[in-house]
This record gives structure tokens, sequence and C-alpha cells, in this order.
């Protein structure tokens, strides 16, 4: 019973957690981009909001720990020595590098870029700021995407490898 109740968090955490960041990437900071300031205003009152943070941290928390103690419980070690170990490793490393990045980058940058917002609505010329962080999203999104994608694809194919 209990490797079904971790293989129910794992899974319905990553849907949540993937789903959400895809969305974001593909379909929120563009249209956010497109509006300008009150963009940016709508992305500071949408990141400001306690339920966002607590479903994205969340969902990464659990399906990081679920998958921690799956692989535990499936191989009992740590080191991979075959190729469904392989592919759940390396896929478990891309979610726990992506977690880290979101931690430490693009949760950051999101504050930073509600902070600018607040400014240039105050009348504060912070374009070439928005700018930066701006390009500097789009390349940490890119990153994100390729290690969400590298996570999700390597969980649904690790037992065939």
């Amino acid at each position: 019973m209990y490797v079904i109740i971790l293989r129910l968090l794992h899974i319905v955490g990553g849907v949540i957690w993937a789903g959400s960041g895809l969305f974001q990437v593909f379909v929120l900071q563009p249209t956010v981009r497109q509006q300008g300031a009150s963009g940016g205003a709508f992305m500071k009152s949408l990141m400001s909001n306690p339920r966002m943070g607590q479903l994205m941290g969340g969902s990464a928390i659990a399906t990081l720990g679920s998958g921690i103690l799956l692989y535990w419980h499936d191989f009992g070690a740590f080191v991979p020595s075959n190729g469904p170990m392989w592919g759940y490793a390396i896929g478990g490393l891309a979610a726990i590098v992506l977690w880290l990045v979101t931690l430490a980058v693009m949760i950051p940058m999101g504050r930073r870029m509600g902070a600018l917002a607040e400014r240039g609505a105050g009348g504060e010329d912070v374009e070439a700021e928005i700018n930066t962080i701006t390009r500097r999203q789009r390349s940490f999104g890119l990153l994100a995407t390729y290690l969400m994608v590298a996570a999700v694809v390597l969980m649904a194919v690790a037992r065939y490898l």
C-alpha cells in the first residue's frame, strides 16, 4: 500500500509540477511579455498569491520526495547498476537540478521582476533592467524546460532501458 501511495504522489505531483511549469514557459510568460507593464503587474500579483507557491512548491516536494523513496524501495541503492536505474537516476537528477535552479534563480528573478514592475508603475524608467531580466528568464526558462522534459521522458521510459 505504501508503494501505491508513493507512486500516486509521484505521478500526480509530477503532472502538476511539469504541467504548470511548462504552461508558464510556453503560455503565461510570452503573454505577460506581450502585455508590457500591465503584464508585469499581473505577474507580480500572480506570484504573490500564496496558492501559486504552495501548488508549485508542494508538487515539487511531493514529486522529489516520493521519487527518492520509490527509487530506494525499488533498488535499495543510489548508485545505478543497470539500465532502469540509470534512467530513473538521470531523470531524478534532472528534476533535482530543476528544483535547485528554480529556488536559486527563477524565484528570485520573478521577485525582482515584480519589484521592477512596481517601480515602473511609479513612473521610474526600469525598461533596461526589465529587458535584462526578461532575457535571463527566457534562458533559464529554456533550461528549466529541457530539464523538465528530460525528467518526464526518462521517468516514462526508464523501466524499459
